[in-house]
This record gives C-alpha cells, structure tokens and sequence, in this order.
C-alpha cells in the first residue's frame, strides 16, 4: 500500500531479453535527477529488479501516463531506440481534449522552445524558419465525441510521427483542441483534471505491441462525460 505522500507506483507490463515495459503512473517522472532518485518510474524500477541500472527508452511527460520503454542494458537502449523510429507511428496516446473534433486530421507544425511573459522557456508551437525550429508531425484521429454547453469534449488518438518535447499536447492545442486538465499549453489553464488527460496506451516497435490500461481517473472522467474510449 502507498503511504500518504509517497509517489504512485509503477507496474511492469512484461520483462523479456532485457527489454521491461512499464505502466508509469501519473505523477511520476520518467527518469530522475540522479540514479539514487526514488521519485520515477527509473528509480522504482532498479528497485524492483534489484539492478543498480536500468535505462529509459523514452521519456514520458510526468503528467502523462502509460507506456514507458526500459532496458537493462546500455546498448539495448540504441537498439531500441531504433525500433521507435523504425515503427513511425508506432506510438499511440489516447486524449481527451475540449472542443469536437470529428474528422481525422495531420497535423505538421514545427516546434521548438519559446520565453513567456515570466521569462521561462517552453517547448511552443513556433514559425518554419525559426532558430531551433524542428518538424513536426502528429496524426489526429477521433474516438468519440459529446457536445456541451461550452463547446464539448472528444475523445482523440494522437500519432506522433516525429518525436518532439510536448510534440502531442502542443499540436492539439495549437488545433484549437487542447487536453483536458492541460495548464502549460492553454490560456485560461483547464481545470478539468488534476493533471492532463494524456494516456500514452500503446507502443508497437520491434514487431511486438505493449499496451497500457487506460487509468483509473481517465476511465471515470471519461464516464462522467458520456466519452467512449477505444
């Protein structure tokens, strides 16, 4: 049982030839500060394993949950790695965003970083041409939808086709569709959620797929709101 104040749990999905797919919570980092950081999703799993080392794939978005790559050997994570670019396409979130979205959509939108008005750098939605501009695409496509009074809500899938910081939370909202529960990338911050609704629910890479359970707290949002998801 978690103790009051203790960060969320990780689960493992499946550990095979030095691959270990987990479940990471919301709430919890993907990697920590150093090795000896208990609060991620790295550091719990060294634990769990009893290894002094395991190495992210990828990294999640601490809000974001879902499927987290780790391997338990440094040059697993190339390999790896390689498989993601490989498979384009090959990761699919689940999101629940304001507003109706009904048709499928491809978003191509360079991305980069940009100074708020509290002079703290974000990744943003900036210009072609820009310093630091990278390409970046992601495939929209719709789950399910309920209008509202102020708008509706929908239930998307998002394909990141390239693999940027923030890649699916700005291009949704840069459609004009942003997270439920999203505070960096809306003005006003949504207050839907705690945090945002971002589930990362499936991975296909190295001709295998590894898919998360949608969340508890998604799953009642979702009911909530009359939402479907896949």
């Amino acid at each position: 049982m978690i103790g009051a104040g203790e960060p969320p749990r990780i689960a493992i999905l499946l550990e095979r030839d030095g691959l270990v797919v987990v479940d990471k919570p919301a709430g919890l980092r993907s990697t920590g500060d150093d090795l000896d950081d208990p609060d991620c999703a790295q550091g719990q799993l060294m634990v769990l394993l009893r290894r002094r080392r395991v190495w992210a794939v990828h990294q999640l978005d601490s809000d974001t949950s879902g499927v987290n790559l780790f391997v338990t050997q440094k040059a697993l994570v190339d390999v790896w790695s390689r498989h993601l670019k490989a498979d384009e396409g090959g990761k699919t979130y689940v999101a629940l965003v304001h507003g109706l979205v009904t048709a499928p959509v491809r978003v191509e939108v360079p991305l980069g970083r940009a100074r708020r008005a509290d002079g703290r750098e974000i990744p943003a939605v900036v210009r072609a041409g820009a310093v630091g501009a990278k390409d970046a695409v992601t495939l929209v496509e719709p789950v399910d939808h309920v209008a509202t009074r102020d708008g509706g809500v929908s239930v998307v899938l998002a394909r990141p086709l390239t693999g940027r910081t923030h890649q699916v939370r700005l291009h949704l909202a840069w459609l004009g569709h942003p997270l439920l529960g999203e505070r960096l990338h809306r003005d006003p911050p949504s207050s839907a959620l705690g945090r945002h609704a971002l589930h990362a629910w499936r991975v296909d890479a190295g001709g295998a797929s590894f898919i998360a359970p949608m969340p508890a707290d998604l799953r009642a949002l979702a009911a909530a709101l009359g939402l479907r998801l896949p």
